[in-house]
C-alpha cells in the first residue's frame, strides 16, 4: 500500500499545531520547488474532538524547506458547483520553532461528482480533475507544472458504519468477534492494495475492518467489549483490544480493566 508518505505528511500537518511558536513574521516569501498535495476523508479539522463523520480535506506541503520558524502557505479557496479553485500567495515564516515545508490543509464542502481542480500561483495555473465517489477520492493529473499528487492518485473513503479492530497479546483473535457475533450483525472488509486507507486513528497494517448496521449497534459491540474484558481479558493482562469507528467513537478494553 503506497501510504509511508502519506503517514508522514499527516505526522507534519498535525505536528504543525502542537509546536506553535505564535511568532509570525510580517512578509511572504516565494515558494520554490513543487507543490505536493492530497484530497482525503480525515478527522484532522475535527478541532474540539467531537464524534463526527470525517471530511474532506485538501493538504498541500511544499517540497522547499523554510526557516526555524517554519511556514504556512497563505492560500484561497474557492469551490463552486463543479470546480475547486486554489489562489497561492506565498509562504509566511513564523509559526514553529523549527525549520519545515510550507503547508495548508483547507475542509472541502464537495459532494459525489467530478470537479476541475485548478491552483495558481506566481502567473502559473495547474489543472487537475477530482472525481468523487461514495468509496473513493480520484486525482487525475491534466496540465501541471508546480503541483503533484502526493504518493497515490487514490483515497479511499471511510465505509458508514464501519469499524476498525486491533487486538493484541491474545491467542485467539476471533474469540471476541464470535461474542460480538452473538448480539450484533457485522461484515468484515477490506481495503484495496493499491491507494491510501482511512487512518481510523491508527497508521498499523494489523488492523481488520468490519461494518455494522447503526449507531446503537456499536454501541452494543462496545457493552460486548467491556464484558469480554471482564470475563476473559483478565487472565491476559497484557491482552489489548480496540475498536474505532468512522465517526471517531472508540472502546478499548484498556477502558474497562
Amino acid at each position: 500500500m503506497n501510504s509511508s508518505r502519506n503517514i508522514v505528511l499527516y505526522a507534519v500537518i498535525l505536528s504543525l499545531s502542537v509546536l506553535s511558536c505564535n511568532v509570525w513574521g510580517p512578509d511572504l516569501e516565494p515558494i520554490e520547488g513543487d507543490i505536493f498535495f492530497f484530497i482525503s476523508e480525515t478527522h484532522s479539522m475535527n478541532y474540539y474532538d467531537s464524534i463526527k463523520e470525517p471530511d474532506i480535506v485538501l493538504n498541500m506541503v511544499t517540497e522547499q524547506i523554510y526557516g526555524q520558524k517554519g511556514s504556512l502557505i497563505i492560500s484561497r479557496f474557492r469551490v463552486t458547483k463543479n470546480k475547486i479553485v486554489i489562489g497561492i500567495k506565498g509562504a509566511q515564516q513564523g509559526y514553529l520553532c523549527v525549520t519545515g515545508p510550507a503547508y495548508a490543509a483547507e475542509k472541502l464542502e464537495i459532494t459525489d461528482g467530478t470537479y476541475e481542480l485548478k491552483i495558481s500561483y506566481d502567473g502559473s495555473t495547474d489543472f487537475h480533475t477530482v472525481t468523487v465517489t461514495d468509496s473513493m477520492i480520484l486525482i487525475t493529473e491534466e496540465d501541471a507544472v508546480f503541483t503533484r499528487p502526493e504518493t497515490t492518485h487514490i483515497y479511499w473513503r471511510y465505509p458508514p458504519n464501519s469499524f476498525a479492530y486491533k487486538i493484541s497479546k491474545y491467542p485467539a483473535e476471533d474469540d471476541f468477534l464470535d461474542s460480538v457475533r452473538t448480539r450484533s450483525s457485522i461484515e468484515e472488509f477490506s481495503f484495496p492494495d493499491s491507494g491510501g486507507r482511512p487512518l481510523f486513528g491508527d497508521i498499523s497494517s494489523d488492523l481488520r475492518f468490519f461494518k455494522y448496521e447503526n449507531d446503537e449497534d456499536f454501541d452494543t459491540i462496545g457493552s460486548v467489549l467491556k464484558s469480554f474484558t471482564e470475563s476473559v481479558l483478565t487472565k491476559y493482562p497484557e491482552a489489548y483490544i480496540g475498536i474505532r469507528n468512522w465517526k471517531t467513537k472508540n472502546f478499548s478494553s484498556y477502558q474497562f480493566r
